[in-house]
């Protein structure tokens, strides 16, 4: 009887065990594929190059949501250079103030 009790109480840790490790294998899933990110680095926008010209993203992803018509080509190296590194932005008023300084 006592083993059955080691045995099931084993069982019983083992399956909580693995029900965490998928738990959280799942949720760094999800947070890569959807971007949710945004609620752990304070960012929600990225503004970058993309072919060529000033791009809006949502923070992480590789998908624009929308480009301006600005060639990069046309702004000075510096603001170029911080283009291309990409600019982190916190909410839509700080990237309304962003996008009005390009347009």
């Amino acid at each position: 009887m006592k083993n059955l009790n080691n045995l099931l109480l084993s069982l019983i840790f083992i399956f909580s065990l693995l029900a965490i490790i998928l738990l959280g294998s799942q949720a760094e899933r999800q947070i890569k594929e959807t971007g949710s990110e945004i609620f752990t680095t304070g960012f929600s926008f990225t503004v970058k190059e993309y072919e060529g010209k000033i791009a809006v993203f949502d923070y992480g992803s590789a998908y624009p949501i929308e480009i301006l018509d600005c060639p990069l080509s046309s702004l000075p190296e510096d603001e170029a250079a911080k283009l291309r590194n990409g600019i982190s932005v916190a909410n839509k008023s700080e990237l309304q103030e962003i996008i009005e300084a390009f347009d």
